[in-house]
């Protein structure tokens, strides 16, 4: 015999759980596709910076370049105290011609001092270096960066567009 009573109650608390099932999943889909959006939208905003980041260094660096390239460069000598300014012109300019030569013999174009823009005061020496070729400045440079900590009388070095 069929007795409602007995079926009912387990018929319905297993609607019950389906139903409960159902929305708890519902929810943890909806759940984890705007967790999936949020977390998109923050990885697009920090690569976005990073790309706007680097474009402004990267235009920087381009901007710096072509002063380079056209003009050449300044390197700027700061002196020990009691050093020659003199001596130091002397022998950076020794310095600059043997990496000329050097890069030439190398198969390269050279890197030339201009003599009328250069100038040393007490302190202070500045030469003005000219690329012979625009495109391989930055290498030229690299060359210059290494070897010129080496002059005696020199306690530091900066570098500045023309």
């Amino acid at each position: 015999m069929f007795k409602p009573e007995l079926v009912l109650p387990p018929l319905l608390t297993g609607v019950v759980l389906i139903g409960v099932i159902l929305y708890s999943t519902r929810r943890a889909i909806r759940d984890s596709r705007r967790l999936s959006l949020e977390l998109n939208a923050r990885a697009e905003a920090r690569v976005a910076e990073y790309l706007a980041k680097n474009r402004t260094e990267l235009a920087r660096m381009q901007a710096e370049a072509a002063a380079y390239r056209t003009d050449g460069f300044d390197l700027i000598l700061t002196l020990e105290d009691g050093a020659d300014a003199a001596e130091v012109f002397r022998r950076a300019s020794d310095l600059i011609g043997a990496l000329d030569e050097f890069a030439r013999a190398s198969g390269g174009k050279g890197l030339t001092l201009d003599a009328s823009q250069s100038s040393a005061v007490p302190g202070t020496v500045t030469l003005r270096l000219v690329p012979s070729d625009p495109s391989h400045v930055t290498e030229q440079r690299a060359v210059v960066e290494a070897r010129s900590l080496k002059i005696a009388g020199v306690s530091e070095v900066e570098y500045a567009a023309a």
